[in-house]
Parts: structure tokens; sequence; C-alpha cells
């Protein structure tokens, strides 16, 4: 954090706390200081309209109201603190106090002893109530000698005046007075010291001694209220549960600290470094700053027996013109940014773009409608053949979730999917492509036939412990044996060594399911999940289809192919556009394909009404 920011997060805490400890006592304080120069005011005109009589008590009142006036100008002039005016603020003030203290010795002799023990009572009280209404760290010393200095000079001024009783009770009354606003004035610091202490530990991260997002936001809404133009920076660490999870959270606490390190030292001086919590940090200010050579860094950390650790950042960049839009709107664009950063792959920076904006804001808008459309039916299943390599005709189809809108529209899939993932609403969406597919089965046209159907489920989906019976339910219910629905697990990267999703799969593969791993091939698909998993069938992924006529393409898929007859799975081959295509992933050893250059995807009621007709046309 700047220490420019630590100074005003600082004079912001001071501020508040004077205003907290003083806001019970302020009005009252203010009405009796008021109270007080109402009486100047008072004596100041009965000394004009006096004035034969007493010709130095006009002089006086005429002094009394100059130097108010003009000490009152002078505050409305320079409100703000300099060494200059905090001078010039001194020498008013002494001002007003010598003449403050010459009263007492205009009107000696012409008042009696009663008046004059009042007097004294009322400057005291009017000196101690302007002391602590104007108490501050810089005030407090000057004004408690200006009170003492014109308090001393009425009782000199009066004592020969005074019987030793009354001026007795008075130099009581005084003392009493000053030791009480003197402890009112040390509780009063000491209570200030713990606020902006408070504060300060309020306003900074215990771990990596950086800003907290409290502090970030009022920082970056500062330089807004400026117009300043501000470029604001989210700063993601990748996969930093899986650093955790392989070193223990002190070493990734480390490397949080060290990341936090790294950024205050890159960055201008000016710009503010938050952590935001977790390993999120956010970095702003108003000049333009590099971000590129911060993706990547080494790290040698010698309190863990000198552990070297290489590690990437994600970095999401946004920026807002001086004087427009909100502190909300650049964390949401730079938050934007990065997340679409890390979909991209990681390791890199993003900077928000019109282009990212409008796919963010149609990602919106289907967030909003996603629950909606599942409910009310506007996501279909549509379904692709698969068929055996070594013949070419279809044995099973592929379910696929589509979105088709009101207007005719398709949301795509890769869209939709994640976002309904998010929202939780997952095995709801698997559930109901569940249904369509048994439903399916048992439709006419398909009930007497060998044909397997394979629906996409979420790996999440295997956390619901009631998945197995719930599918044995609809199974049951429609007649339909369970080996002719396969149930390909998406995602699998989030499948974690849980008994809970090993226990719902051997169920599962209990009941007489297929299980197949998507995507095999690519992303996260690793053979230790093949171990775990009692799978039946692998996905093997486009990538690898469509790189065939690469050197080492054609082992690699035999080495696939192999393995998966060898642990007995059926691999099925995804993506098979062109003749060359199916001969080098038949020539593999893989059983099953499916791609465009057999069926393109098409709606399931389409599918059946046509298989349904071919019932028809057999018969006849």
């Amino acid at each position: 954090m700047a220490q420019n920011e630590l100074s005003g997060y600082r004079d912001e805490a001071i501020d508040s706390a004077h205003k907290e400890l003083f806001s019970i006592h302020g009005k009252a304080i203010g009405a009796l200081v008021f109270f007080g120069d109402s009486i100047v005011a008072v004596m100041a005109t009965i000394a004009l309209w006096d004035l034969d009589r007493n010709a130095l008590l006009l002089v006086w009142a005429i002094s009394m109201i100059l130097t108010s006036f003009t000490w009152e100008a002078f505050q409305r002039r320079h409100p703000e603190m300099s060494e200059t005016t905090d001078r010039a603020r001194d020498f008013l003030a002494w001002v007003q106090t010598v003449v403050w203290a010459a009263l007492p010795w205009l009107v000696n002799n012409q008042l009696s002893n009663g008046k004059v023990v009042w007097v004294l009572v009322f400057v005291v009280t009017y000196g101690i109530a302007t002391d602590l209404l104007f108490l501050s760290q810089t005030d407090a010393p000057s004004l408690d000698v200006m009170v003492l200095a014109y308090g001393v000079s009425y009782l000199v001024a009066f004592s020969t005046e005074l019987q030793l009783l009354p001026m007795a009770a008075v130099l009581l009354m005084c003392g009493s007075s000053i030791l009480g606003g003197q402890a009112w004035s040390e509780v009063a610091t000491e209570l200030i010291h713990k606020r902006v202490a408070s504060e300060e530990r309020r306003r900074t991260d215990d771990l990596t001694g950086l800003a907290t997002r409290n502090a970030a936001i009022g920082s970056v809404q500062r330089l807004i209220d400026r117009g300043r133009e501000v470029h604001c920076a989210f700063i993601d660490v990748d996969d930093f549960k899986h650093l955790n999870d392989n070193h223990g959270y002190s070493v990734g606490d480390a490397v949080l600290v060290e990341v936090g390190r790294l950024l205050n030292a890159h960055l201008p001086a000016s710009w503010i470094v938050a952590r935001f919590g977790g390993d999120e940090f956010v970095a702003a200010g108003s000049e333009p700053a590099n971000f590129e050579d911060l993706i990547e860094f080494e790290i040698h950390l010698s309190d863990h027996g000198g552990l070297e650790i290489a590690q990437s950042l994600s970095i999401g960049l946004a920026m807002v013109p001086a004087g427009q839009s909100s502190v909300e709107d650049l964390f949401r664009e730079a938050a934007s940014a990065l997340r679409f950063a890390k979909r991209l792959g990681k390791h890199q920076v993003l900077e928000m773009t019109d282009e990212l904006r409008m796919l963010e804001k149609t990602k919106l808008e289907v967030g909003n409608r996603a629950s909606t459309a599942l409910e009310s039916g506007e996501i279909m299943p549509w379904a692709q053949a698969i068929v055996d390599l070594s013949t070419g005709e279809a044995v099973g189809l592929e379910l696929l979730a589509r979105w088709e809108q009101p207007d005719g529209s398709m949301v795509p899939p890769e869209v939709f999917v994640p976002i309904i993932e998010h929202q939780g609403r997952g095995p709801a969406l698997g559930l109901a492509m569940v249904t369509h597919g048994i439903e399916a089965l048992a439709s006419p046209c398909l009930r007497d036939r060998s044909d397997f159907l394979a629906v996409n489920i979420s790996a999440r989906h295997l956390y619901h412990r009631r998945l197995p019976a719930e599918i044995l339910a609809l199974l049951v219910h429609h007649d339909v044996e369970a080996k002719r629905l396969i149930l390909e697990i998406t995602e699998s990267q989030h499948l974690p060594s849980s008994p809970i999703w090993r226990e719902t799969a051997n169920q599962l593969r209990t009941l007489g399911l297929g299980l197949a791993m998507d995507d095999f091939g690519s992303g996260y698909a690793s053979l230790e999940q093949l171990l775990e998993v009692p799978f039946s069938h692998i996905k093997v992924d486009r990538v690898i289809t469509q790189a065939t006529s690469r050197p080492g393409a054609p082992e690699l898929a035999s080495a696939i192919a192999a393995m998966a007859k060898g642990a007995g799975m059926v691999t099925i081959v995804e993506g098979i556009e062109t003749e060359e295509q199916w001969t080098a992933m038949s020539a593999a050893g893989c059983q099953l394909g499916q791609g465009f250059l057999f069926h393109a995807p098409e709606p399931l009621t389409d599918i059946l009404a046509e298989e349904f007709t071919k019932v028809l046309e057999s018969e006849d």
C-alpha cells in the first residue's frame, strides 16, 4: 500500500474519531460557546451605548468585534491547514486573548463581589467549553495556554475586590474544571489513538501487509472523485489450490506474500495494491502500468527448505476515463477480463475490450434466462448417431442439449451449459436429458432395437447420492434395460479424490449402466481417473481425430485403443469429418465413432419420427 494512502487513512480515522467522540457533547458545548459569544456581543453593545462614561470600554468593544470578525473571515477564507495559515491563526488567537484579558482591568472597581464571582465563573466555563469544542492535536496546546492566560488575568484583576471565601471557591472551581478538562483531553486522545490503530488494522491485510478490499474501494473512489483516469488490474494465482494441495498451506501463504511483494515492487509507488481474499489481488492507479512481466515468476522459499516455486498469474485489466463510471463498474470489468483470461488458458494478461463487453453482456442475459428456459422446455434434446467404424452402421445415439429461443435463434451449448452449471442447475439439466433419453429408448421405434443412447452429465452430478435411485426409477417406469443407457461424464477434472462420487459411480455400474469418460486426450483427463472410476467407454477427443495426419498421431490413437481394449473399455471417436479420419481411426483399432461425416445433430423428435416412419414402412 502506498505511504500517502496510509497517511490518508490515518487522517480519515482521526477525523472520524473526533466526530464520534464529540458528537454527544458537541451540541451542548456549542450552545454554551454561542451563549458566551452572545454575552460578549451584549457587553460590547452596552459599552458602545455608555461610551461617555468609559471610553476605554468602547475601545475594547470595537477591538473585540474587529478581532472576532477577522478571525471568522480568516477561517472561512483559509479552512486548510498549512505552516503559513497556522502562524496567522496563532497570531489572531493571541490578539483575541489579549483583548479578552484586558476586560477585567477596564471594569475593575465597578462590579460588586457577587458580580465578580459570576464573571469569573462565566469566563472559566466559556474558556474550557471553547477548548473542548475545538480540541484537536494542533489546537489543544494553544487553546489551553490561551484559556489559562486570560483566566489568570481575570483572577489577578478581581483579586483585590474579592473576599477570601469567594476567592477560594472560584480557585477551587477553576482548578477542578481545568483538571477535568485535562483528564477528558487525555481520555479523548487515548480513544482516538485506539480508533486509528483499529482503522489501520481493518485496512491492512494480516498476511501480506497489503490493503484490504475496503481500503482499495476507498482509494479508487477518491481517484474517481478527483476526476482522474483510473487503471485497474485483477490478479489471480493460477492453480493455487493445486499449490496448496501439493506443498501445504504454509507454502501457499508464503507464495501470496511473495506475490504481494512482487506487485508492490513492480508497480508505480502511487498505485494501491490490495488483497481481495484468497489468491486474488487488485491493483489500481491513475497512470498506466505494464503487467506483461508479472505473469510468470519464480521464488525461493528459504524458510521452507529452499523450495523453488515457479508460478504463473492471470491478470485482467480495465480502465475508466476521467470523471466516468464508478468503482463497481471498474471492478466488475476488471474481474470479467480476469475470467476471460482464465477461460482462455490462464497465464496471460487480458484487457477488457468492446468485444469482451458484448460477450459478457450476452453471458449475463443468457444467465438471467437459463433457469426459466430449462423449466419452460426451451432447452430440448437433439441427437447425433454413433456408428460402428467397421461397418458404418448406426448403433446408438448421443443426446445433446440445445437451446432454441422463441425467436428461433440458437444459444450455443458452450455458452449456456457452463452458465447453468455455475448456477447449480447442472444436475437438473442432466436429469432432464436422462429422462428424455429413457423416454426415447422406450418409444415404439427404439424399444425393440439394441441401439444404446449416451447422455452427458456433469461430474458434479456424481455427488448426488440420489442419482442412481432416480435413474433406476425412470428405467423401471419405462421398462428400459439399464445397459442401453450410457452416461458420459463431462468436466472430469472436477472429480476429486472423494468416496462419494466413487460410491455413486459404482452403484450406477452395478445397475448395468455404462459410464464414459468424455474428451479423453485433452484437458485434465488422466489415467488415474480411469483407474478410480469404473468407466466402460472412452470418448476420444476430436483434437486427436483431427491430428491423424500429423507424425505420431496414428500411433497415439492406436495406443489409446489398445489401452482401452486391454481394460475392457469401448472407444468412441468424436469429430470424424472426413473419410481419411474414418479410415485412420478404424485402422487404429477404435470401435465406434461419430461426426458430421455420418450424421449431423438434429432434434431428437425428428430422429424418432424418421425411425417411426421406417418401422411403419417395414411393416407394410
